[in-house]
């Protein structure tokens, strides 16, 4: 049974169309009944309908719903923005002798462009952040000439941004933010191409609007053209990409744009107790930029929200085990609990608890495997390190970590010694001596137990200065820390080498297993970043850390970045159906902690 409001936006026929939809309001439900509307009584070809949404699983499941509710296989296009655009380059331009770079091929491209530039590369971290500018500026359409780093990653981004470009070109490569750029082009080049598809797609549909860059949304504005039978839902106060170009002003000002548009508030939320939907009302409602709602909870429950007030990060990992355990006892499935954070790294810890403890795990979000960072390899490679025999690979990797000056060059062979090493400097005694030092470093090491030896790599050895000077800030910073005092608590006292190896290759195993391979809602305590929640709902949430300086982030220095942080904090606590616990530790690492200016905004 639809609401009204829900009737009005399903059954809307021409012209623009925003829906306004708050948690839990039911909007996929309306998109699918407006598709069969369009079809079964406005008597609109199937064909002629195309609708876009942001991940893969959602253009699969929107599908499947539609296909089950009009029982029949339509010729509907569903699909992402790249998927679809995509496709129109193969058909178009005969995109197939290109090829799609993405992962290594792509950084290795991005890496050449940089240091073309004249760029150092510090990390590989260094690289994916040039790589992500890269991505935000193509999606903003920015003015290279005008443009400056907004990270400050990299003084000369838009000479870097160039020779990529170059580069892609001269290798006859396309990587996804390429497949909107040459779909404009083609449109604005080609009046043919564009008015055949305009044809095609005559009523346009588009999820989570809020989530729209720039350039998404000058392909779609010009493919909707000349009737404008664009149908757009979203939440204004669940946009949470700007990192990644998302202008909510888009949806903001919608009504400039289109003039006679059609606006529905989707007010009531399905999901979550009166409760939950009063405390977030009253925290988004210190955001200025919105649109106003009154959201309204049709759930069964009244839900329940708690303030969790704990001693430090063991504690906080102590309870949520002690939670699990009860709410297991208790006759509820791993599943209806998701426990959510800002980072991964904030995870850590309770990872290799849950893993201690034999209880699985859903981590649904493709990640980077934290074993699998250089900082772990490193810290791995300085444990493995014999003062007998050296691999150069090895040495390579550690050698200048911080810099002592020593060059590639100097290691001839890919097996050597500390001897022959100092052969290649026979003429300079302080190399000499940086080589001495760094082989009293080594056998000292393969003394100590396992927590003592990284302590003695970050402190003796200089690797706390490496990682203070390669981190854009100190946010990074601590998260390459928060994967090294992960270590720590892996490895423990042990002082085997063969035994700390294979505990760090059971941990990373864990993970390999556990990240990206999971559907949501599978068999286990699902583990979710704030990002990585949206769209989802559980019965229990548990939002870790809920401090100032993690939420909202160090790096929120601006209202505008705060009200983003605000933005992210809601998708959080809207996920819960039931039951919203908030965590907060009072210290770490034993210095005091402050709870979030967000939970005092919820007035509770």
């Amino acid at each position: 049974m639809l609401s009204s409001s829900q009737k009005e936006a399903m059954s809307h026929f021409n012209g623009p169309c925003l829906t306004v939809a708050g948690p839990g309001s039911g909007k996929t439900t309306v998109l699918v009944r407006r598709i069969a509307h369009l079809i079964l009584e406005c008597k609109v070809k199937p064909e002629n309908i195309l609708v876009i949404t942001f991940t893969r699983s959602a253009a699969i499941e929107m599908r499947e719903r539609f296909k089950k509710l009009v029982n029949d296989d339509m010729p509907v296009v569903f699909g992402t923005f790249h998927s679809v655009f995509y496709a129109i380059l193969k058909e178009e331009q005969n995109r197939q002798r290109y090829k799609i770079i993405d992962g290594k091929l792509k950084m290795d491209l991005i890496k050449d462009a940089a240091v073309k530039a004249g760029v150092e590369i510090e990390s590989e971290d260094h690289i994916l952040s040039i790589a992500a500018e890269l991505s935000y500026m193509k999606n903003l359409m920015v003015d290279l000439d005008e443009y400056s780093s907004k990270s400050k990653i990299c003084d000369k981004i838009s000479e870097v941004y160039r020779n990529y470009e170059v580069y892609k070109r001269s290798y006859n490569y396309l990587d996804f933010d390429d497949m909107l750029s040459e779909t404009l082009d083609l449109f604005k080049c080609q009046n043919d191409i564009l008015r055949k598809y305009q044809n095609r797609f005559k009523y346009i549909m588009i999820d989570e609007i809020q989530d729209m860059n720039q350039l998404q949304f000058e392909v779609i504005k010009i493919l909707a053209l000349p009737d404008n039978n664009l149908f757009v839902v979203g939440d204004d106060d669940q946009s949470i990409y700007g990192f990644r170009g998302a202008k909510p002003e888009i949806m903001l000002s919608f009504d400039k744009i289109y003039p006679d548009l059609h606006k529905v508030l989707l007010g009531e939320n399905y999901r979550s107790g009166s409760a939950i939907v009063e405390a977030s009302s009253k925290l988004i409602e210190n955001n200025a930029n919105r649109f106003k709602k009154n959201i309204l909870s049709k759930a069964c429950s009244e839900g329940e929200v708690r303030i969790m007030e704990l001693e430090d990060r063991k504690d906080e990992v102590k309870y949520l085990l002690e939670e699990i355990n009860s709410r297991i006892d208790n006759g509820d499935d791993y599943e209806d609990i998701a426990i959510l954070f800002r980072k991964h790294s904030q995870c850590l810890e309770l990872v290799e608890a849950l893993r201690n403890k034999n209880i699985p795990v859903n981590i649904s979000e493709k990640i980077q495997n934290p074993y699998d960072t250089f900082v772990a390899r490193d810290i791995l490679c300085f444990i493995k390190m014999e003062s007998k025999i050296l691999k150069r690979s090895d040495l390579y990797r550690i050698m200048n970590k911080p810099d002592r000056g020593l060059t590639k060059i100097s290691i001839e062979r890919e097996w050597t010694t500390f001897e022959a090493w100092k052969k290649f400097y026979s003429n300079n005694t302080r190399m000499i001596r940086v080589i001495d030092d760094l082989e009293r470093d080594v056998e000292f090491l393969q003394k100590l137990s396992g927590e003592a030896a990284i302590n003695y790599i970050l402190k003796k050895m200089g690797y706390d200065k490496y990682l203070r000077e390669i981190a854009k800030d100190e946010e990074q910073y601590k998260s390459y820390i928060a994967i090294i005092d992960n270590l720590k608590n892996i490895f423990g006292k042990s002082r085997s080498t063969v035994e700390l190896i294979e505990k760090f290759e059971n941990a990373k195993a864990f993970m390999d297993k556990n990240i990206g391979d999971s559907k949501v809602g599978g068999k286990g305590v699902n583990l979710y970043t704030l990002h990585g929640a949206k769209g989802l709902e559980f019965k229990r949430v548990y939002i870790m850390d809920c401090n100032e300086g993690i939420m909202p982030s160090l790096k929120a220095d601006t209202d505008i970045k705060i009200q983003e942080e605000r933005r992210m904090f809601y998708v959080g606590i809207t996920r819960a159906k039931e039951n919203l616990t908030l965590m907060i530790p009072k210290k770490s690492k034993g210095e005091a902690l402050i709870k979030s200016r967000f939970v005092f905004e919820m007035e509770l």
